[in-house]
């Protein structure tokens, strides 16, 4: 007959000071993982303890181990395992505190406050403001920046754009605008003859406003362009510039209370 397994004997009593915990083949007692979870902030920092890598298995295979023996885990932070520590890309004063190109982005203003506090000197605004200096502890003279020009000066420069005596690109150059730029201003020194912007419209009066909203109630079918181009009487994107378009009529000189009685009485759309 041959001989079965040998049963282990019962345990009388409390047995969890003795039981095992297995994770491959490496037995770790209460003890042990008791000791981990007290030293670690998470179940990650458990594993790093034990010298076990940071898999699955093990991480579940430990976690219902302690739940199982009771051992409190309320000191793990979980996502905020860096809480009161300070950030890894945190900048110190002395790569803050550096001579930057003159073309280069200003740095923050808050890290500017507090890495002088870091580096050991005092903030004080009687200090009065921060001089550029270069190597050898010499101020360096910032550039001189050129105020933009007039629209005279504007005005020759795009002329001699228009008589092909100046390229686009230098032309520019000058105004300090983009080429495509430049051939807007082009455009509208043709059409209407200056660079200067049109003069902004007033606010409607109350008569004009009380004729646009009796017009739309009347023609509910039109929407908001066309009733724009019936109280104006043509569409304002073919409009070449005010002074024309009140000639011909399709802006309306007296006012949009006299454009709107002018559509009705001409049964227009």
């Amino acid at each position: 007959m041959r001989p079965g397994p040998a049963r282990r004997p019962p345990c009388h009593g409390n047995c969890s000071m003795t039981r095992v915990s297995r994770v491959g083949s490496v037995r770790y007692t209460r003890q042990m993982i008791a000791e981990a979870v007290h030293a670690s902030t998470s179940m990650a920092g458990v594993l790093r303890h034990l010298g076990l890598r940071p898999t699955g298995g093990a991480h579940a295979h430990l976690r219902r181990r302690i739940d199982a023996l009771g051992i409190d885990t309320s000191h793990f932070l979980g996502m905020g395992h860096r809480r009161g520590l300070p950030s890894r890309n945190r900048r110190t004063a002395d790569q803050i505190l550096v001579v930057r190109p003159v073309a280069a982005k200003r740095e923050a203003g808050h890290l500017l406050r507090r890495a002088p506090a870091e580096g050991g000197r005092q903030r004080n605004a009687t200090n009065g403001p921060f001089v550029m200096v270069d190597d050898a502890g010499e101020p360096i003279t910032p550039a001189v920046v050129v105020p933009p020009l007039d629209l005279a000066a504007r005005e020759t420069v795009i002329g001699q754009v228009i008589r092909g005596e100046l390229g686009a690109s230098a032309a520019g150059r000058r105004l300090g605008c983009s080429r495509h730029h430049v051939c807007k201003l082009i455009k509208r020194r043709k059409e209407r003859g200056t660079l200067a912007a049109r003069p902004r419209r007033g606010p409607l009066s109350e008569a004009d406003r009380r004729a646009v909203v009796t017009f739309a109630l009347e023609h509910p079918e039109m929407g908001d362009r066309g009733i724009a181009k019936a109280l104006t009487g043509a569409d304002r994107r073919h409009a070449r510039d005010d002074r024309t378009a009140v000639g011909e009529g399709r802006l309306p000189e007296q006012g949009f209370a006299g454009a709107a009685a002018d559509a009705a009485l001409s049964g227009r759309p």
